[in-house]
């Protein structure tokens, strides 16, 4: 029954994050009737609502009934509230807005195999960006789904010896900017699709890295990849079947130099796929929103290395079900 009802704990998450709940808290505690006047939460709904966030421990609840105040929970200050440390607000917004409609017609998309988003593959990018803002805040999504990622693989591999980076599928440039940051030598580049222009020239250019981080619009299946000492790939080769990934990592081995580092990032399945259920719903999600789409392995992905050119995989476990697979371009370097 707990798995039956988990929809339900989900959802008041969700809500509370489109509410601006953690937001209004991000200054302190205040009462039920303070968070619904600075929110959009009714008086009615209230006390239910806000006592079930404190009995997930996503509140802190100090006295009873009227008089309660309320504060965000320490993960929630550090996740939930957008002035935290490590936001993931974008990413529940999104899985709020799209997700959560998607996955209602789950049973829909195993009747019939085919894709419950947008569109199908090849397009679906294409289909979320077309809506107005639509393409800023599902970048500012998938920028926050791997950013605590991107400050363990600053911890886990070293990049002193590279001079260029090409951040592929990199949405707004975020990871391309923190590694700019973290290497002062680098001149990166985040490459993607031209309807995130103007929303990664405003990441870029707040960054103060304007000099050594520019935006390339590109179409990575029909453009060429500009050539990089390393190149990164971060929650992208899950959104594509498996003669796209091959072509992407292929595409890869061409614009590196021998010697040049590949590093991908996503959630990996486990090689007996036994393990790990975020990475298999993660590929579920897929189902949804691909024609093709799907989450892989390590052992998979050395396969698809192999065949492009590359060496030795070592995989970085980075956080939750987020990992780093590292590979260099076989030959002097």
């Amino acid at each position: 029954m707990r798995l039956a009802q988990s929809f339900m704990e989900s959802r008041v998450l969700l809500s509370a994050v489109e509410l601006g709940v953690f937001a209004h808290l991000g200054g302190g505690e205040d009462d039920a009737a303070g968070i619904c006047a600075g929110t959009d939460l009714h008086p009615r709904c209230a006390p239910d609502f806000l006592d079930a966030l404190a009995c997930l421990g996503l509140l802190e609840r100090c006295g009873t009934g009227p008089a309660a105040r309320y504060r965000n929970a320490p993960e929630a200050a550090l996740f939930l509230d957008p002035d935290g440390r490590l936001p993931v607000t974008g990413l529940l917004e999104m899985m709020g807005e799209r997700l959560f409609r998607q996955w209602a017609d789950l049973t829909q998309c195993l009747r019939s195999g085919t894709p419950q988003a947008e569109a199908g593959e090849g397009s679906l990018f294409a289909a979320l960006y077309e809506r107005p803002g639509s393409a800023g805040r599902f970048a500012g999504a998938m920028s926050a789904a791997s950013r605590a990622g991107v400050y363990a693989l600053l911890r886990k591999v070293d990049l002193s010896a590279c001079r260029s980076l090409l951040d592929v599928g990199g949405s707004t440039g975020q990871l391309a900017v923190l590694l700019a940051r973290r290497y002062p030598q680098l001149q990166a580049a985040c490459l993607d699709l031209p309807a995130l222009a103007e929303a990664a020239g405003e990441v870029i250019e707040s960054s103060g890295l304007a000099g050594r981080v520019t935006f390339r619009p590109a179409d990575f299946f029909t453009d060429p990849l500009p050539p990089a000492d390393v190149i990164v790939m971060s929650l992208v080769l899950h959104n594509w079947g498996d003669a796209q990934k091959a072509h992407l990592i292929s595409a890869a081995s061409a614009a590196l130099p021998p010697g040049g580092l590949l590093i991908a990032m996503d959630n990996l399945l486990d090689d007996e796929r036994q393990e790990r259920l975020p990475a298999l719903l993660g590929s579920v999600n897929m189902l949804l929103q691909t024609e093709a789409g799907r989450g892989y392995s390590a052992a998979e992905f050395r396969q698809w290395t192999a065949a492009a050119g590359f060496g030795e995989v070592r995989c970085e476990h980075l956080s939750h079900s987020l990992y780093a697979l590292v590979t260099r371009k076989e030959g002097a370097g």
